[in-house]
């Protein structure tokens, strides 16, 4: 009797073990390991090892614990067979089965599940040894696995991390606008440029020649700090100027033009990625950039607050704005004068066949006139509802 006892608890102590390493190896995330390596170095590398190739452990781990309870039940069954008689091992049988599970899968491997950050370290440490034990076996099986081949499961990397971040929200282990941060930072990998810039056709923009005592009588009110400048043409955009640098200087010359303090705009392709462009313009030292399609042609402005709120999904204010949406603005001021122009949009954003027409019509007098049509800085159009609702 007591020669099967010992035989039931060696068998069942094994399997307890090797359940809660496995419960221990597949709970270990690359954060903790990378958070251990500031502690214990040693232990950081031989988890990453053994998470990176995590096949050798794993098998490690079940051809003992298929060895405990392959050998422990027969050898158990006979001696059961001994001592209670071949009428009883059918209920012997059942009770082993009882113990298996509860002792040897759910307990342990709800154990380490739980507690697996305390049990890491010196796990690892064990799994060594044992991948040495049976290391033959782990070689048949690499062998095997090689034939199966691996999926790439890193195009799920970044789902998963949003879908932890959410969970973490719903929890409380993140509030609100940290998962909202985190979210939004794993979506703006393959995000265009183009996509959170304000469209060409409105933006405020002042030509070149205006004196800077015009600009303060006329347009001291206007909420934007960095204002894009044209030559001749509105759509010939050649650089940009600081409110507060035309504010300094028309104390001293207010019949100057803003021209004198024109600094150059970062020239940036329509098709590329926020993330550089972002990176670029930190180093550039700059804080707004000129977008411009595959022609040269300029499609639009960007800053640095713009990548900023895209990347934080958060509305970012210069201090010298008074308005905390500038491209919403734009876009408002836009609205305002096609209202009082009589000018009408159809569903799609695109402007209708008359006042198309109309505007040609203004376009050709003012030329015969030798007069250049000059759109008031002040009254932005814009070219389409599409492009202009670009918006995270």
């Amino acid at each position: 009797m007591i020669t099967l006892i010992i035989i039931v608890f060696i068998a069942i102590a094994i399997s307890f073990l090797c359940s809660v390493f496995e419960a221990v190896l597949l709970s270990v995330t690359p954060s903790y390991i990378a958070n251990l390596a500031k502690t214990n170095p040693k232990a950081a590398k031989r988890l990453d090892k053994q998470k990176q190739n995590v096949e050798s452990p794993l098998v490690s781990i079940l051809t003992l614990n298929t060895i405990a309870h392959t050998v422990g039940a027969a050898v158990a069954g006979a001696q059961a067979a001994k001592v209670f008689g071949d009428e009883m091992l059918g209920v012997f049988s059942g009770v082993l089965t009882f113990l298996i599970l509860f002792f040897s899968e759910i307990i342990p491997k709800t154990l380490g599940a739980n507690y697996w950050r305390s049990l890491a370290s010196p796990v690892s440490l064990i799994l060594v040894w044992m991948e040495r034990a049976t290391k033959p076996l782990i070689w048949m099986s690499s062998q095997v696995t090689k034939l199966m081949g691996k999926g790439d499961e890193g195009q799920y990397i970044r789902q998963e991390m949003s879908a932890m971040a959410e969970i973490g929200r719903q929890s409380g282990e993140l509030d609100k606008q940290e998962s909202a941060i985190l979210t939004q930072m794993l979506s703006v990998k393959e995000m265009p440029v183009s996509a959170i810039m304000t469209p060409r056709t409105v933006m405020f923009k002042l030509p070149i020649h205006l004196s800077q005592g015009e600009f303060v009588t006329q347009f001291l009110a206007k909420p934007f700090t960095r204002i894009p400048v044209y030559q001749d043409d509105p759509d010939n955009i050649i650089g940009y100027v600081n409110r507060n640098n035309i504010i300094q200087a028309e104390r001293y010359t207010p019949k100057e033009s803003i021209g004198v303090l024109k600094k150059n705009l970062l020239v940036i392709p329509e098709t590329a990625k926020i993330l550089p462009i972002f990176e670029l313009m930190i180093k550039r030292n700059t804080k707004i950039a000129m977008i411009v399609d595959e022609y040269g042609s300029g499609e639009g402005i960007v800053t640095l607050e713009d990548i900023v709120e895209s990347l934080l999904g958060l509305e970012i204010v210069d201090s010298n704005d008074p308005v905390t949406d500038m491209q919403q603005l734009a876009r408002k001021l836009w609205s305002t004068r096609m209202k009082h122009k009589g000018i009408v949009l159809s569903d799609d954003g695109e402007f209708s066949k008359q006042d198309t027409m109309v505007a040609e019509q203004a376009k050709q007098g003012a030329q015969q006139n030798n007069k250049p049509l000059v759109m008031p800085a002040s009254e932005p159009l814009t070219r389409d509802k599409k492009s202009s609702d670009k918006k995270l």
